[in-house]
C-alpha cells in the first residue's frame, strides 16, 4: 500500500541530512589543524553513516510492514531504533571478543528479534532457532568456503536462511524454505551477468526477478485461524527509511 510519491519524498529527505551532514564535516575539517583531531572527526562521521544505516533498516522494516496487508490486516514491526542498536552493538562486541565466534549466536539472536518483533494484526511471528545450531551450520560454511576459494559461500547463505525461515511460525503454521546454494548461485549469476551487459540499467528488472525468485523458494505449512487475527492499532510509519535504505543499498 506504499506510494511512489511518499518514497520520493524519503529519499529527498534523506539526500537533504546527507547533504547537512557533507557540509558540516566539511567545515569541521577546514578549521582543523591537529591531526588527532582529524582522525577523531572522520571517526565521528564514520560513527553517524552507521548510525543512519541503522536508522534505515529499522525504518524500511517499518514502512514496509506498515504498507503490507492481507485481506485487510496490516503487518506490523515493533522493533525500536533504541532496542536493535544495542542488540547490534553488543553482537559485535562480542564478536570481536570472541575473535569472530559469537557471530552465529548473534545472528540467531537477531533473526530472533526481527521476527517475534513482526506482527500480522494481533498476533506477533514465533521463531525457536538455537544459536548452537546455527553455529554448526555456519562453522562448516566457512571451513567449506576457504577450501573451496569461496564458491561455498552461496550454499552457507542459503543454508542458513533456510534454517530462519524453518524456524518460523506463525500461529500453528509453519514457514518452509526451499533454498538452496545451487539455486542461489545461479540466480546470483544472472543478476550479475544483467547488470553487467545492461551497465546497470537493467538493475531495477534485476532485483525484481531475484526477488521473486527468493519469494519463491517460501511456503507456508499448516493452517492459519483468520477468526483469532484482529486488526491491530495502525501505526503507519514514513517512507524516510526506505529512503534511506536505497541510498546505502540496505535489503532487509
Amino acid at each position: 500500500n506504499g506510494s511512489g510519491g511518499e518514497m520520493f519524498i524519503g529519499l529527498l529527505k534523506v539526500l537533504g541530512v546527507l547533504l547537512v551532514l557533507d557540509l558540516v564535516y566539511e567545515g569541521i575539517l577546514a578549521g582543523i589543524i591537529e591531526e588527532w583531531l582529524l582522525l577523531l572527526a572522520g571517526l565521528l562521521y564514520a560513527l553517524t553513516f552507521l548510525l543512519l544505516m541503522l536508522i534505515a533498516s529499522v525504518g524500511v522494516r517499518r514502512y514496509r510492514m506498515s504498507r503490507t496487508s492481507w485481506r485487510g490486516i496490516r503487518f506490523r514491526f515493533l522493533g525500536t531504533f533504541k532496542a536493535t542498536g544495542i542488540l547490534i552493538a553488543r553482537g559485535w562486541l562480542l564478536t570481536l571478543l570472541s575473535l569472530g565466534l559469537y557471530y552465529p549466536y548473534y545472528l540467531n539472536r537477531f533473526q530472533d528479534y526481527w521476527t517475534t518483533k513482526t506482527t500480522f494484526g494481533n498476533i506477533p511471528f514465533s521463531y525457536d532457532g538455537q544459536g548452537k545450531e546455527v553455529f554448526r551450520i555456519w562453522l562448516k560454511g566457512i571451513l567449506l568456503t576457504i577450501l573451496t576459494l569461496g564458491i561455498y559461500l552461496f550454499w552457507l547463505r542459503a543454508n542458513l536462511q533456510r534454517y530462519f525461515w524453518n524456524r518460523t511460525g506463525y500461529g500453528e503454521a509453519r514457514i518452509i524454505s526451499t533454498l538452496y546454494g545451487g539455486k542461489l548461485l545461479k540466480e546470483s549469476l544472472i543478476f550479475l551477468l544483467i547488470m553487467i551487459f545492461t551497465l546497470g540499467i537493467g538493475r531495477a528488472w534485476a532485483v525484481v526477478r531475484y526477488k521473486k525468485f527468493y519469494l519463491g523458494t517460501l511456503s507456508l505449512e499448516g493452517k492459519i485461524n483468520l477468526a483469532e487475527i484482529k486488526q491491530a492499532e495502525a501505526e503507519l510509519a514514513g517512507a524516510t527509511g526506505e529512503g534511506m535504505a536505497d541510498f546505502f543499498d540496505v535489503e532487509m
